[in-house]
C-alpha cells in the first residue's frame, strides 16, 4: 500500500536515499523467511533511541 502513495514515496527518498523500497521489503521478508524454513518471515527491532526507552524490552520478555 505505501506504494501507492507518492508522499510516502518522496519522504522515504528524502530522508533514506531509498527509492526501491517495495522490492527492498520484499527480499528483506524472503530472507527472513529463510531463517525459519518460510517463504516469507517478518522480524521485529525495538528502537532505542530518544524519546522511547533505552532498555531492551523485548529481550526482557522473550529471553535469549
Amino acid at each position: 500500500m505505501v506504494s501507492c502513495h507518492e508522499s510516502q514515496r518522496a519522504w522515504l527518498k528524502k530522508q533514506h536515499g531509498m527509492d526501491e523500497y517495495v522490492l527492498k521489503v520484499s527480499r528483506w521478508s524472503e530472507e527472513r523467511g529463510q531463517l525459519i524454513d518460510a517463504e516469507y518471515g517478518e522480524g521485529f527491532r525495538q528502537y532505542k533511541g530518544h524519546p522511547y526507552p533505552e532498555d531492551n524490552i523485548i529481550l526482557e520478555l522473550l529471553g535469549k
